[in-house]
């Protein structure tokens, strides 16, 4: 298994544009975290990189969506690296990253940090590029070499589930969709023979999945000890060779 931390960061997409089918990935994504978002409450949602903000998350009850981003860009609200969120300890009701592990040196980091910030039984979307997949075989294929795609991790989905379960988050949902090479750019049509049955029949190959976690922290209840020592049972008095005697 490669290592999850990388010295070199990989090339970072600005925008969907960028990637290949990149506005149909983000229709679908939207699609697919509006429709998890709907059961988020809360007051602080944190929409984490340049691709996460461009999605319109406006159905989710959590009014407040704070828009951040590594570089400065149009509709952007906050500056900062993801490896390092400006946030207190339990203040954010939940997070979307929308490939943000895709294209990051270090993901652990952004987990733990993402950890600290987020309130108990707050949530996360995580969607990501599934290497088993037609996307993930197309990218051993020598074309296409300066494609932002050849820069994206390709962490399989069962990998994120476990960096969120040592963290002691809980997975809801894994959601697979757009079967697509993606390299070749050919257009997906979403209600083509194809696409309905490879959605019916494999579904696990899926380009893109979508991951809902929720953060579980459990309570610890103190039990106080009984000190009281209960009453034992110590007959007092005659011996039974004297109960016998007194009884003649």
């Amino acid at each position: 298994m490669k290592p999850a931390y990388l010295s070199d960061k990989p090339v970072y997409p600005r925008s969907w544009q960028q990637l290949p089918l990149g506005e149909r990935i983000g229709q679908l994504t939207e699609q697919t975290v509006n429709a998890k978002c709907r059961q988020f409450f809360g007051y602080h949602m944190v929409q984490l990189g340049d691709l996460s903000c461009q999605l319109d998350l406006s159905p989710c009850p959590i009014q407040h969506r704070i828009l951040q981003t590594h570089k400065i860009n149009n509709g952007s609200g906050l500056l900062s690296l993801s490896e390092a969120l400006p946030y207190q300890e339990n203040s954010i009701d939940a997070f979307v990253l929308a490939h943000e592990l895709d294209f990051a040196s270090d993901p652990h980091q952004i987990l733990r940090e993402i950890n600290y910030a987020i309130i108990p039984n707050g949530h996360l979307v995580i969607s990501g590029f599934n290497p088993v997949s037609f996307a993930g075989l197309g990218r051993l294929l020598p074309i296409k070499r300066d494609s932002v795609l050849r820069q994206a991790r390709f962490f399989t989905a069962g990998r994120i589930k476990d960096w969120l379960q040592l963290l002691g988050f809980e997975v809801l949902s894994d959601e697979r969709m757009l079967h697509s090479e993606l390299l070749f750019e050919r257009q997906a049509r979403p209600n083509s023979r194809w696409q309905n049955f490879s959605d019916k029949y494999l579904p696990l190959l899926g380009s893109i999945y979508v991951i809902t976690a929720k953060k579980r922290e459990s309570t610890l209840t103190m039990i106080k000890p009984k000190w009281k020592v209960g009453r034992q049972f110590a007959p007092v008095g005659a011996s039974v060779q004297a109960w016998h005697r007194d009884s003649r």
